[in-house]
């Protein structure tokens, strides 16, 4: 009789231990960034769940044309090729960053002079918390914690970038003041 009672009390707990899994696998697929879904600027939809493979960088995009601007995104086309087998760039105007909409054709031009096709380009975007609801799905993710598991920050501006791992997990930013650092750069892509 012990015997079966022992059984019945293992089969429960490992029958709640399953629950408990089940539900934070749940929880987890909500909060996973390969639900999120991008529109580029060309008018494609780009569903992140096709990169799991990829470590994804996310980049927030100049939105002028200077001098400095024009050096960053080719930093980010070179950064990007280095690493095309394993990185997937995914590049994004912010609106409260300075887009404007009556600019939209130059920055295409922009965009597609100094950046490699296989950078996808997306629709401008609200990036910030400041923005409350109309906050990006994406950039929701990027910057609160109780959806990307750690991280719990304003979106830093123009320059700033993400790196998202093949586990759907943000394990880096770089705010714009470091995303010069090669030696950094190359830590967190190897």
């Amino acid at each position: 009789m012990n015997q079966k009672k022992i059984s019945n009390m293992n089969i429960k707990s490992v029958v709640v231990l399953l629950i408990v899994c089940f539900m934070t696998i749940g929880v987890r697929a909500q909060n996973s960034v390969y639900t999120i879904s991008i529109n580029a600027l060309n008018g494609s939809q780009y569903n992140l769940s096709n990169y799991t493979t990829d470590t994804l960088l996310i980049v927030l995009l100049p939105v002028k044309k200077a001098s400095t601007e024009i050096a960053f995104l080719n930093r980010i086309d070179s950064i990007t090729l280095a690493h095309s087998g394993t990185l997937k760039t995914i590049a994004i105007p912010s609106i409260e960053d300075g887009y404007k909409q009556d600019s939209t054709n130059t920055l295409i031009n922009m965009y597609q002079q100094y950046l490699d096709t296989g950078i996808i380009v997306a629709q401008p975007v609200y990036t910030h918390k400041s923005s409350g609801q109309q906050q990006n799905q994406l950039f929701q993710w990027l910057t609160h914690a109780n959806q990307n598991g750690h991280f719990n920050d304003e979106e830093p501006g123009v320059g700033s970038f993400y790196f998202i791992d093949t586990s759907g997990n943000l394990y880096a930013i770089f705010e714009p003041e470091a995303r010069n650092s090669n030696k950094a750069l190359n830590k967190v892509l190897l």
